[in-house]
């Protein structure tokens, strides 16, 4: 599915997977920080609650009910942006990012670092909701100046703490987001951030650079290398149905379909945590990996119905 600026569904494994990460810590200060030693952050512990549900178990219904609980931080307006966009409730989406950016101006009075990165998290999301609203054309050149001032942000944060662990996984990820568009970055210039991150202690972290270094390994079309990475990020977090479609659109790529379908079918198997738009793409991926696999015709086509429609009993079938 091709998504705008240049792509949000990707935000939920960016903004929400890094620039988030930047009050991500846990709820005893002494072992707060899933990046620092020293120095650590405290914040709500449902923000906390809710990543580890995303990013660890892959279970955005769980996460959903628990941001309810979070609000004021701009960590769960990010979260709760990438879920209204997976919702495809582009109001919704439209108030969180409002929500991230103001947060955030309040966050960077008390922590320029952390508030600089959120600034710019809040441009990316608010630049993606113009496109939603007014579409590439009319949209492009404001969506464009956010873009920017993104930029600028991260210039800002970098000034201050250039080799910061959460700033080097944000960056790397835009890198790989950005660079499917527009001639800003590379995936090698992702791949060389996040290999300074290896060896995080907190098992999440450690998972979505695994996860960002797979993806980057993928669009260079390297998929022995790709399949390693996520191998690596699901021995640290093997519930995540995400990292199972990870797994699944790589060995496809690859040309191992017998192999992708049973990883597909993994990530099916858990879609009651997911939400349904993504379940239905998973399934419809599922269905065309299935149908070249086997060299037969499948009813694939039903599950565009059920993208547009939210029914998900047109596609149940198809992880069987």
């Amino acid at each position: 599915m091709k998504q705008p600026f240049p792509s949000i569904r990707a935000f939920i494994s960016v903004t929400a997977s890094a620039a988030i990460l930047a009050t991500s810590v846990l709820v005893n200060p002494a072992f707060a920080d899933p990046f620092r030693s020293s120095n650590p952050r405290a914040f709500n512990p449902q923000t906390e609650k809710a990543f580890n549900a995303i990013f660890s178990d892959g279970n955005y219904t769980e996460a959903q009910q628990i941001l309810q609980q979070a609000d004021g931080d701009p960590m769960a307006y990010g979260m709760q942006a990438a879920l209204a966009y997976l919702e495809g409730n582009s109001g919704k989406f439209k108030t969180f990012a409002d929500k991230t950016y103001s947060s955030a101006q309040a966050l960077v009075k008390r922590d320029p670092l952390r508030g600089n990165i959120y600034l710019a998290a809040g441009e990316f999301l608010q630049g993606s909701a113009i496109v939603l609203e007014k579409g590439t054309i009319k949209g492009g050149a404001e969506a464009l100046g956010k873009l920017q001032r993104f930029y600028d942000y991260l210039d800002e944060a970098e000034k201050i703490a250039p080799n910061d662990p959460e700033l080097l996984l944000l960056r790397g990820y835009m890198d790989l987001l950005i660079g499917v568009t527009l001639p800003l970055a590379t995936p090698n210039d992702a791949i060389k951030r996040l290999n300074q991150l290896k060896g995080q202690s907190n098992r999440t972290v450690r998972a979505l650079v695994d996860r960002g270094l797979a993806i980057a390994y993928r669009d260079l079309k390297n998929y022995s290398n790709a399949k390693a990475s996520v191998d690596a990020a699901l021995r640290v977090t093997p519930d995540n149905p995400d990292l199972y479609y990870l797994q699944a659109q790589i060995l496809s790529d690859w040309g191992q379909r017998s192999e992708a379908v049973q990883a597909y079918e993994k990530a099916l198997s858990k879609q009651n945590q997911l939400p349904y738009r993504l379940t239905a793409q998973i399934a419809y991926e599922h269905c065309k990996t299935k149908e070249k696999a086997e060299n037969k015709d499948l009813p694939c086509q039903s599950t565009r119905k059920a993208i547009r429609s939210g029914d998900l009993s047109s596609i149940a079938n198809l992880a069987k």
